[in-house]
């Protein structure tokens, strides 16, 4: 969808020690192709302001043995906080919430979360196993994102087939 290389990453970077800046790749708004290998660097560098239109992405980079150890990494801690200071708002895109360890382990490093939810697909006991789980982890969960939903002409709304319904979305932290 942006064509960006892989070949570097987040795991290139806690695990081989690698700085974000050589291995995070700009996409331009002017849809002209991703810019890598130092754009954040190069863009500070030459006193360019990084406006708020500008999107940054560090891709997962190579696929590592045990992507648990590196996440729970003091290079990861080391890394989320450099990514805190070097921008107004960072996001992880995980991996499932049940069967991965992998949002887990990023849920001490965030403000907060969005859940994605596959609209008729995502099954409702998952969806509050998921809930469930970031409720455990006292990460707070802002709302969700309906995903998958067809549009249907002379429906009014999704909701209106009650498959999931608000109260899920509704549950007690206290």
């Amino acid at each position: 969808m942006l064509n960006l290389s892989n070949s570097q990453g987040l795991s290139n970077a806690i695990a081989e020690g690698l700085n974000f800046q050589y291995a995070i790749q700009q996409v331009r708004n002017d849809s002209e192709e991703a810019e890598d290998n130092g754009a954040f660097q190069e863009a500070t560098a030459q006193g360019r302001e990084i406006s708020k239109d500008n999107l940054f992405i560090l891709t997962a980079g190579s696929i590592p043995p045990n992507p648990s150890i590196l996440l729970s990494s003091p290079q990861m801690q080391s890394l989320a906080e450099q990514l805190q200071q070097a921008f107004d708002l960072v996001i992880y895109d995980t991996s499932h919430l049940i069967g991965f360890a992998d949002a887990n382990l990023l849920a001490r490093h965030v403000d907060a979360s969005i859940l994605t939810v596959s609209m008729g697909k995502t099954n409702c006991s998952a969806l509050v196993k998921a809930l469930e789980q970031l409720n455990f982890s006292a990460t707070p969960v802002l709302g969700a994102v309906a995903s998958g939903i067809q549009r249907q002409p002379n429906k009014l709304s999704f909701l209106s087939k009650r498959k999931y319904s608000p109260r899920l979305f509704a549950l007690d932290r206290a």
